[in-house]
Order: structure tokens, then C-alpha cells, then sequence
């Protein structure tokens, strides 16, 4: 069966691939075509179910020990691959999460969902525990998208974009510094060991700084 590694190169586990459709979620496996024990019949194994019923999205962990579905019915469920399907909702009152992803380490999840009324002080991109499913912090975010917060590749650092500025956090979220760039309207932090943690910044004309 292929093989991926973990960061340190130790373990070994196969390649898996997520399908969705509209009566479930499931998982495949794909075969080891790296050695010579391989055959000619290359063939994934058969999909295996991990949620039945209608969803908006799903997405697996970067470990690969658990899937996370979001049915509009229900809300974000946590599916542990090594026990049973779980059917109850694992993030509370999240039936209106629109987008979601892990974090590099599988350590936290971040969702977003539309911004509640103007009276609401609850922000509406969320940053989770993936273990517990505990909110651990929230911004404001009115554009529907996951890319205005990234981490580091081993979660050390956070950097989260905000008007004119892109403030850093450390991994247990105390503010540790901040990038100002007038008019700055992405940022990429890389997320491959050994590449040091620059920020490339594009403004709304076009320009592009690194930091």
C-alpha cells in the first residue's frame, strides 16, 4: 500500500483520498506501487462509509486517524477512523459552518460561517480544539474565506490578517508581534519544515513585500 511519512520520517502510513457524494462520505486507500511486490492490477481498495446523508463538506486529518463532516442537520462531527462512527455534533451550534480546515499538526481546526448580527460579539472564523472540540478563539471575518489566519508548519507561530496589518500570534495564542502593510489584502506563510517562516504580502494594486 502507498506510503506517506509523518514530519520526523518515522512513521509509515498509506495514502488516503476523501470522496463525497449525496448519499455519504467515504475513504480510499491506494495501493503501494513503489516496490516490486506491486502488481499490474493497481487498484484502490473498496471505499469504506464513514457518514451517510446529505453534507456541505468534509476533510480528513492530517494524521489521518479521523474525518470531519459537516451535515447543515446537524453540525461538524468528528468521525474517529479506529472506533465507531459518531453521529452527535463535535463543535457546539456549528449547523452554520460554511468552510473548515485543519491546522499543519492536526492540533486545531478553523471554521468559518457567516457573521451573526451587528449586536453579536461572537466572532464568526473560529479556531477549535481538534481533541475536544473546545472554541479556543474567534475574529471577525465578513469575507467567506480560511486564508486571512495560517500557521506556521509546526503550529509555533500564527499570523492573522487584519486592516493593514497581519498580527502574530505564539502557539498558545499570546499576540507576539505584527507586519503593518497599508492596503494588504493576502499573505502566505509557508508550511514545509525547514523553510523559514516569511510572509509574502500583495496589496490590493498589485505590490508584493516579503517579510
Amino acid at each position: 500500500m502507498a506510503k506517506i511519512n509523518d514530519d520526523d520520517g518515522a512513521n509509515l502510513r498509506p495514502i488516503q483520498m476523501l470522496f463525497r457524494s449525496k448519499e455519504a462520505v467515504e475513504l480510499y486507500e491506494l495501493p503501494d506501487t513503489s516496490s516490486s511486490s506491486s502488481t499490474s492490477s493497481s487498484s484502490s481498495k473498496g471505499g469504506k462509509t464513514i457518514y451517510r446523508g446529505k453534507t456541505t463538506f468534509s476533510l480528513i486529518s492530517p494524521s489521518g486517524d479521523c474525518v470531519f463532516v459537516h451535515d447543515a442537520s446537524v453540525g461538524v462531527i468528528k468521525c474517529d477512523l479506529n472506533s465507531n462512527h459518531a453521529t452527535a455534533p463535535f463543535l457546539k451550534d456549528s449547523k452554520a459552518i460554511q468552510l473548515a480546515k485543519c491546522s499543519p499538526r492536526g492540533s486545531h481546526l478553523l471554521t468559518w460561517e457567516r457573521p451573526a448580527n451587528k449586536d453579536s460579539n461572537n466572532g464568526n472564523l473560529k479556531v477549535w480544539c481538534a481533541v475536544t472540540g473546545t472554541l479556543v478563539q474567534s475574529f471577525s471575518c465578513k469575507k467567506a474565506t480560511l486564508s486571512t489566519l495560517q500557521w506556521t508548519h509546526d503550529e509555533a507561530r500564527v499570523f492573522h490578517m487584519v486592516t493593514n496589518e497581519i498580527h502574530i500570534y505564539s502557539g498558545d495564542w499570546r499576540r507576539c508581534g505584527k507586519v503593518r502593510f497599508t492596503g494588504v489584502s493576502s499573505f502566505s506563510v509557508p508550511v514545509v519544515k525547514g523553510v523559514p517562516p516569511n510572509v509574502i504580502v500583495g496589496s490590493n494594486e498589485g505590490e508584493e513585500e516579503k517579510y
